[in-house]
């Protein structure tokens, strides 16, 4: 799609810059709420199952359930809003 002769470089380097950006703020919110997720339930699962790995394995089997369909439009608008920014400076 990109090689295309059709797509412009400008295309492909704000494409590019897009989706690294959209990457960066998805892993960057997925960790933050991994932690949170992992302090508030900590408790609960330590006394369910008993150890660290089984709190953390709740933890990363929940962010894709409960999580992640708020934080992928939340990564999108930050990534166009800072893709924004930058074609306004430049």
């Amino acid at each position: 799609m990109l090689a295309s002769a059709s797509v412009g470089v400008l295309s492909r380097y704000l494409l590019t810059r897009f989706v690294v950006t959209f990457c960066a703020v998805l892993v960057a919110l997925v960790a933050i709420v991994g932690v949170i997720e992992l302090l508030a339930n900590f408790g609960d699962v330590v006394r369910a199952s008993g150890s660290f790995l089984d709190a953390v394995l709740f933890v990363v089997l929940r962010i894709p359930h409960e999580h992640l369909p708020l934080l992928v439009p939340i990564a999108s608008f930050a990534s166009a809003l800072g893709l924004g920014v930058f074609c306004f400076e430049n």
